[in-house]
């Protein structure tokens, strides 16, 4: 498995572009073995779909989708893991 960190500090936390898009399509295609998504941008469920399409595995969900609280990991899980299935 590799994780696919590709944002320098200054992008953590902003949304998904369609350049990040074409990021992972590379990595991942370039990748015989599955490749993860740290979630460095702000992943929403309206994203799994085209995170999906560029061949990454799996989203690795942290703080910055999730926030610090359990209600808010909660939600956050939740709306991911419904738009993954």
């Amino acid at each position: 498995m590799i994780e696919a960190s590709i944002m320098d500090f200054s992008g953590y936390g902003t949304p998904l572009t369609e350049d990040d898009l074409a990021r992972y399509r590379h990595i991942a295609h370039q990748s015989s073995v599955p490749v993860i998504a740290p979630s460095q941008k702000k992943f929403t469920p309206a994203d799994m779909p085209a995170l999906r399409a560029t061949g990454i595995a799996a989203p690795l969900l942290g703080v910055i989708v999730t926030g610090d609280t359990l209600q808010s990991m909660q939600a956050a899980v939740s709306g991911i893991v419904k738009a993954i299935n």
